[in-house]
């Protein structure tokens, strides 16, 4: 997979070149407050929670290979595999 620069990246959430059902869905008050109930039910802080936000929005935006969305989480909120294998799952199910 290609390595995005932040400006391809910042680019890509650029809110005026997004399709509307792609804006909805990321940029959604719903996914909001799907992304931080799950934050808060799986105890995560406020910036992890801000967190597992933008590492769901690189999956959904295609920069992110949804293979590497455990490892990822793993990575960015520091908890082991499988408490990010679980918020992954939580947030394919409700996303």
């Amino acid at each position: 997979m290609k390595n995005f620069t932040e400006q391809e990246i910042a680019q890509m959430y650029d809110y005026e070149n997004l399709p509307e059902d792609l804006k909805d869905a990321i940029f959604g008050l719903e996914m909001n407050e799907i992304v931080e109930k799950i934050g808060r039910e799986n105890q995560l802080n406020i910036e992890q929670i801000g967190d597992l936000a933008n590492e769901t929005g690189m999956v959904m935006l295609g920069v992110t290979h949804p293979s590497e969305f455990i490892s990822n989480l793993a990575d960015r909120l520091e908890v082991d595999k499988e408490k990010a294998r679980i918020i992954a799952q939580e947030i394919n199910e409700q996303i």
